[in-house]
């Protein structure tokens, strides 16, 4: 008995010991890097690490638009430079320290979201600026790697080239490696190819994004088939198609790459969708919105494939300046970007960016965590527990992405 506790006590201890960290992208214009801190697996909180240069240049235009700029796998960590065309891949050390370990090109112009499916890695390439004329020129592409150890491999004949004026901001894998999505917010479509073993893209397919599609998540439960799709409004309106955004759709993903339409939540409460997340229990879907800086959650009911609005967490604090054009004392709002739940789910973290007021000095972009309630029909199941103000110097650039790590 007495060794069967000892046993106990020494499995609870290592659970304590385990390393934990938060990583984001700096993005400036001008040399990039990975700002880090390590994380109380117990308590949800942060403490700041320091600062990892990437070895790239950012581009703070871009910062925003995408989701999943950088990417953990195993004890590696992947990240976009945009501003240099390149991807460069770290060791994450048990102290939390980086160890670069190699950069390519990105195969296409800004890059700006990462997919992992087992040694295969791709990257959405934003092309020139979207909105930008010259975007006709270079517009966005696909591009596909080979892992290994952390050392990337671009494999040759895999770049996607999309039609002019076709912006991604996100690509994603199927759960099971054999589908790749990317959502074209400019461009207003959804990509969908089927994966070879060869890890070429194939049959690609577009959908009307019909809102400008922003970022889409695969139901992790094992046997679903079934992808959500944020639609942000803002974007360009297609003009086949009726306006559906802001919302979210749903769609089941086929082995040929073909997505049937299945479900739809249109809803002007939800003011800017563009980040989500799907529970590994499939119950939940969490969206980040980006002006008012709330996040809502989504219950799915599997059996009729069916998602309905649950609640949304709206934030309490705020910031009061002087408006430097009028002199008057107003709000200073800061855009809520990134969001990531830890892989006990446990707790929700969001970066908190991009200053909205015009006259108003910036606001310090932020780091926001929350403790998971497990009740998602009151203020999306968020309690908060902690904010972080970013080190200064990042107010005017475009930090952008957040990965946990757990090792």
């Amino acid at each position: 008995m007495m060794f069967k506790c000892l046993l106990g006590l020494l499995f609870v201890l290592g659970t304590v010991a385990q390393n934990s960290f938060v990583y984001l992208v700096t993005n400036p214009n001008g040399a990039n890097a990975v700002q880090a801190w390590s994380r109380n697996q117990q308590t949800g909180l942060l403490t700041q690490i320091g600062r990892f240069p990437t070895g790239g240049t950012g581009d703070a235009d871009v910062g925003g638009f995408q989701q999943d700029p950088l990417l953990v796998d195993g004890e590696f960590l992947y990240v976009v430079n945009p501003g240099s065309d390149t991807i460069t891949s770290f060791r994450v050390t048990t102290s939390g320290a980086l160890q670069q370990l190699s950069q390519v090109p990105s195969g296409g112009r800004r890059p700006v979201a990462l997919a992992i499916s087992g040694t295969l890695m791709y990257v959405a390439n934003q092309g020139n600026r979207p909105g930008n004329p010259a975007n006709i020129l270079l517009p966005g592409s696909y591009s596909g790697f080979r892992i290994s150890n952390g050392v990337i491999t671009p494999i040759p004949g895999s770049t996607v080239m999309l039609p002019p004026g076709g912006s991604p901001n996100h690509v994603v894998f199927s759960p099971n490696g054999e589908i790749l999505v990317g959502c074209r917010g400019f461009g207003n479509r959804v990509d969908s190819f089927r994966v070879t073993p060869q890890g070429m893209l194939v049959d690609q397919r577009e959908t009307f994004g019909a809102g400008g599609p922003f970022a889409a998540v695969f139901n992790p439960v094992p046997g679903q088939n079934q992808v959500a799709v944020v639609l942000h409004d803002d974007f360009v309106p297609d003009q086949f198609t009726n306006q559906r955004a802001p919302g979210i759709d749903i769609y089941d993903f086929r082995p040929n790459g073909v997505l049937g339409f299945l479900d739809r939540v249109q809803d002007e409460a939800f003011a800017d969708p563009c980040w989500v997340l799907w529970s590994q229990d499939g119950s939940t879907i969490w969206i980040g919105n980006f002006a008012p800086r709330t996040v809502t959650a989504l219950t799915y009911d599997s059996f009729n494939d069916r998602i309905v609005e649950a609640s949304t967490f709206q934030p309490n604090d705020f910031t009061i300046a002087l408006n430097q054009t009028s002199g008057l004392l107003v709000q200073a709002i800061t855009g809520a970007t990134d969001i990531r739940i830890d892989a006990a789910e446990n707790f929700f973290y969001q970066l908190r960016a991009y200053s909205l007021s015009a006259g108003v000095p910036s606001v310090p972009p932020r780091l926001e965590v929350f403790r998971l309630t497990g009740n998602p029909n009151f203020n999306a199941g968020l309690q908060p527990i902690q904010a972080l103000d970013l080190p200064a110097d990042l107010e005017n650039t475009g930090v952008m992405g957040l990965v946990i790590i757990d090792f």
